[in-house]
């Protein structure tokens, strides 16, 4: 009974390590991977299809904040199980602010910027058709003083790559610019703080039970 019980307690503590390992590990993946930088969107997911574009046409989306240092924007859209060939300008006014063009697979695509944007209020952004087949682009219905229209979701990225450790003062800060309370941005690392502290406790407590 008691050889029984001793290896009953060999597996309860290697499962314990063996589970806190693999926590550990997704924690230091999630914390270290690295994703395209994300200098706004125009507040509309790319959910549903919504916005059909025929070959030569375009369709536009009034950008009410367009950020500043967009190399790059991501829409998603498919064409009948081929190619999609997206042009992308960026009007302020009749001015030409920055443009691009892409061609690949369907489904979600980066189109590079030149000139990366500066910050403009009230932009247009128009995507326009240069393939073969009608271009149906993704996003949301969205009511409007004149009932519901079907708008198409835009992602405006940087020019380079980030991860939650190399972005952890920006994420900070935004933290504390929507919290009002009297610990401001120091309420995450508390709260992680406290999550790892109590993640610990159990660890221990667990321990202390095998043992006996």
């Amino acid at each position: 009974m008691g050889r029984l019980a001793g290896d009953n307690r060999v597996r309860l503590i290697a499962a314990t390590a063996a589970g806190s390992l693999l926590i550990a590990a997704a924690v230091l993946v999630f914390a270290f991977d690295s994703k395209q930088r994300v200098a706004g969107t125009n507040l509309l997911a790319p959910l549903n299809p919504t916005v059909e574009i025929r070959p030569g046409d375009r369709a536009c989306e009034r950008i009410r904040h367009l950020p500043a240092g967009a190399a790059a924007v991501r829409i998603r859209g498919d064409a009948g199980g081929g190619e999609i060939s997206p042009r992308v300008k960026i009007l302020k006014g009749g001015a030409l602010v920055s443009s691009g063009s892409a061609q690949g697979p369907e489904g979600a695509i980066e189109v590079p910027l030149e000139p990366a944007t500066e910050a403009i209020r009230a932009a247009r952004l128009c995507v326009s058709n240069a393939g073969p087949e009608p271009l149906l682009l993704y996003g949301e219905r969205k009511r409007s003083p004149g009932g519901f229209r079907y708008r198409f979701g835009v992602t405006f990225l940087e020019d380079g790559r980030s991860s939650f450790v190399t972005r952890a003062d920006v994420i900070s800060q935004r933290f504390h610019n929507g919290q009002a309370g009297a610990l401001g941005a120091w309420a995450m690392w508390l709260a992680l703080a406290l999550g790892v502290a109590a993640g610990a406790l159990a660890l221990v407590a667990l321990l202390r039970r095998v043992w006996r």
